[in-house]
């Protein structure tokens, strides 16, 4: 039985209690097998390999083991993709409008609530220790720092917009898909222009930003700023 949970680990990277039953073990004896070395723990219901060498990411794998459905978002999602120069000693993540705000005992949150289709666009997935991880592409994550400015910081999202410009990891066709879905082209088309964004080949073809439309009334959903386990006000 130990080598069949070990062998569950190996395969997933990190797994809770609730996994056993697969198996046909019980819960307690994944405790003993913590307890006496075999595995690790390594947050509140979650195990691993003793020898499992986890990333630098594993507090978002924690949350996102815990729960699947939270989106990696804003600060937590720029250094994930190593846009800008944010370390967050939080992880932020975001949740539906009505969703039950996730809690960590191993790392801080800060929850950010967003309306169904705003939270679903631009979400990627990505495999990080065998945990999908759910978190916001490059181009909505700067958006969204936008969006969220307040809690964020204005320069915290120019500093990310300036630095995927530069680096070409976004087009100006993606900025401006995000900027409308969010109501924030008229803010970000400004700094996006002084910037001078132009087509990038490596990214496929894209408008530039002075050919793309000075003011935007299209498909907009509203879109919620309430944080709560926030360290910083807003």
């Amino acid at each position: 039985m130990i080598e069949r949970v070990q062998e569950l680990a190996r395969n997933r990277g990190v797994i809770r209690a609730s996994d056993l039953a697969e198996i046909g073990a019980s819960h307690n004896y994944l405790y003993w097998l913590a307890k006496s070395g075999r595995i690790m723990k390594i947050g509140r219901g979650l195990y691993a390999l003793s020898d499992s060498n986890l990333s630098a990411q594993q507090s978002l794998v924690e949350i996102s083991a815990r729960y699947p459905k939270v989106t990696i978002c804003l600060l937590s999602a720029l250094a994930y993709h190593q846009i800008g120069t944010q370390l967050p000693a939080a992880v932020w993540v975001a949740i539906g409008l009505k969703d039950r705000a996730p809690i960590s005992d191993t790392a801080p949150l800060v929850v950010t609530r967003m309306a169904p289709k705003v939270l679903a666009a631009g979400s990627e997935v990505h495999l990080i220790d065998g945990v999908k991880v759910n978190v916001t592409g490059i181009a909505k994550t700067i958006v969204d720092c936008f969006k969220f400015r307040t809690k964020v910081g204005t320069d915290v999202a120019i500093e990310a917009l300036k630095d995927a410009l530069r680096r070409n990891l976004i087009t100006s066709d993606e900025l401006y898909h995000f900027a409308t879905l969010t109501r924030m082209w008229n803010v970000i088309r400004p700094y996006a222009e002084a910037m001078a964004c132009p087509p990038t080949k490596s990214r496929g073809n894209s408008s530039c930003i002075a050919d793309l439309p000075r003011d935007t009334k299209t498909y907009s959903v509203s879109c919620s700023d309430t944080t709560t386990n926030a360290s910083s006000g807003g």
